[in-house]
């Protein structure tokens, strides 16, 4: 009775424009605290609230707008609620405004108004906004990338119990970035971050005890915690395991485990578990043997760009094993394996060493590689030597290139410093000829034109437009060009039209609809950044006097395929 006679109270409060029983309520309906849930009725004791200027109800009704409950999802309505509550210096307002600015959500993109935003909450200690912030400077989104700067905001949010800043901070000291390298530091806060469910912490602290490093090499800890990890899902944790169970190190040796966590991070896109997955079918290792299966997942490892399973899906495509043999998608498979050894992967290097005397065509390899003396099967070892026995910190980097994030999910600071390749293209300009100054040169667009027609037949992609390739940059011309000299005059919504036209005229209305531009500035000069999405459908390149032509990636380079190449990409990417 006293619950009810409460709640009536409230009720009886609120219609009377008590802001404090009108938020409470909104509250109690929310979580279903001594009521029935329901989001309506929360959303309209928030919104009763909201409506008299109450920051945290003008945050819980943006909340409820972001996530649909209750209401129709409104990331715009989100946003002005949002800014109200930033505007009376409400934290929460404060960050969720800053989330939005940096995803793009209800507003257009723009990483210095999301710094700005997590600034003011972090200067109000809100862990999350320092987190942000943190991530902000490591990447160098909307602020200058400086490494102890991150590692300083990590460490505010770190001290006050938040996972991810814990998490972040032990990898800070693991690299040695913006602070000195300390494995031992970096393992304490990894196990302050895995004790709370932190996956990634988890996965960290498995791999510091599998390799010893901070800690004294204990296989049988590095189990349990990358356990713990594959229970959340963590695709690295189950490829970790199925390892683990397939070399016996740290548990008992099992087939059927391994194949069994090979797939479950396979199904989830992990390239390094399709390629393990396969080799199991093929080797018949814990499952029956199944060629066709093992080319199949082989493929999908090799078309996310792994480099050994590239080689050999080759091998199978020249042996005719699990596949039709078809010697042009065997040279096109070690084609782009090739690529990866020349740009320095060491392992696919060595297994092209009895190719390099002789022609392709002529040689048969096995798939695998037959063993070494005294060795299991060659490709094997080289596996687990990746892994594990090439040492730590190459082990670390070459995992963390195997599991990197999505190209759209990269700073364009991050790209910048890195180089081309199967995913990042650079561009001077779009449309100005910096040789003779000719603008509007159609040779120069239908360059651009060419890469993004790769990108739209191959897999996503950014082309960065401002920036010079790594062997035309000196003291003299640096990395960032900028827009300014493709006569950009500071008119973002100008240029981003005259591109889609261009693009429209080019590759079609459904092509446009796949690529989204936005603008940056770097080293106080701008930047134009061009995502691309993968088309569902072959894009041709018709432009001007150029004809139509299809074009593909090859690892960091556009050509157009020969006439049987491209009927198979068609067939096998479309």
């Amino acid at each position: 009775m006293t619950k009810e006679i409460t709640e009536l109270e409230l009720i009886e409060l609120a219609e009377r424009g008590d802001v404090q029983a009108q938020f409470s309520l909104g509250a109690s309906y929310q979580e279903g605290e001594g009521v029935e849930q329901n989001f309506e009725k929360a959303v309209h004791y928030y919104r009763l609230a909201a409506e008299q200027g109450y920051s945290r109800a003008q945050v819980n009704l943006g909340v409820a707008y972001e996530n649909g409950n209750g209401v129709e999802q409104d990331f715009e309505k989100a946003v002005h609620l949002y800014r109200q509550a930033a505007e009376h210096n409400d934290v929460g307002g404060q960050v969720n405004l800053g989330i939005f600015y940096e995803n793009g959500n209800g507003v257009e993109q723009d990483f210095e108004k999301a710094v700005h935003y997590y600034r003011l909450a972090a200067e109000q200690e809100n862990p999350i906004a320092q987190y942000n912030l943190g991530l902000a400077y490591h990447d160098g989104k909307g602020v200058e990338q400086d490494h102890e700067q991150a590692v300083h905001y990590y460490r505010l949010a770190a001290e006050q119990g938040f996972a991810s800043a814990q998490t972040h901070l032990g990898l800070a000291y693991h690299d040695g970035k913006g602070v000195e390298q300390d494995h031992e530091q970096a393992v304490r806060l990894y196990r302050l971050a895995a004790e709370q469910g932190e996956v990634k912490a988890q996965v960290n602290l498995g791999f510091a005890y599998n390799n010893g490093k901070g800690v004294e090499q204990d296989h049988e800890q590095a189990i349990s915690w990358y356990r713990l990890a594959a229970k959340q899902g963590d695709a690295q944790a189950q490829v970790n395991l199925g390892l683990s169970y397939d070399s016996g190190e740290g548990v008992e040796q099992n087939f059927e485990k391994a194949v069994h966590y090979y797939r479950l991070a396979a199904e989830q896109g992990d390239a390094r578990a399709q390629f393990q997955l396969g080799v199991t079918y093929h080797n018949s290792e814990g499952v029956e043997q199944d060629h066709e299966q093992a080319v199949h997942w082989c493929r999908l490892a090799a078309e996310q760009g792994l480099a050994i399973a590239q080689f050999y899906l080759g091998v199978a495509y020249q042996e005719g094993e699990g596949v039709e043999q078809d010697s042009e998608q065997a040279k096109y498979w070690m084609h782009l394996a090739r690529i990866a050894a020349e740009q320095g992967d060491d392992l696919v290097a060595e297994l092209f060493g009895p190719l390099d005397n002789e022609s392709e065509q002529s040689v048969v390899i096995p798939f695998p590689v037959e063993a070494k003396p005294k060795s299991e099967n060659f490709w094997k070892a080289q596996i687990r030597e990746m892994v594990r026995d090439i040492g730590p910190d190459k082990a670390n980097n070459l995992m963390a290139g195997l599991t990197r994030r999505h190209v759209f999910q990269r700073s364009t600071t991050e790209l910048i410093q890195s180089d081309e390749d199967q995913e990042v293209e650079y561009k001077e300009t779009f449309s100005v000829n910096t040789e003779t100054s000719k603008k509007k040169d159609e040779k120069i667009r239908y360059a651009a034109l060419r890469e993004m027609t790769g990108f739209l037949n191959s897999n996503d992609g950014v082309l960065l437009v401002g920036v010079r390739d790594i062997k035309n940059r000196s003291s003299d011309h640096p990395a960032v060009a900028g827009i300014e000299r493709d006569d950009y005059n500071g008119n973002d919504d100008n240029y981003a039209r005259q591109i889609h036209g261009i693009v429209c005229d080019a590759l079609g209305i459904s092509a446009t609809s796949l690529i989204k531009i936005n603008f940056e500035a770097v080293d106080d000069r701008t930047v134009c950044r061009i995502e691309i999405r993968k088309s569902d459908v072959p894009v041709y390149c018709n432009y001007k006097s150029f004809g139509e032509k299809p074009f593909v990636r090859y690892g960091s380079s556009t050509a157009e395929p020969p006439h049987k190449e491209w009927d198979i990409w068609r067939e096998s990417r479309f």
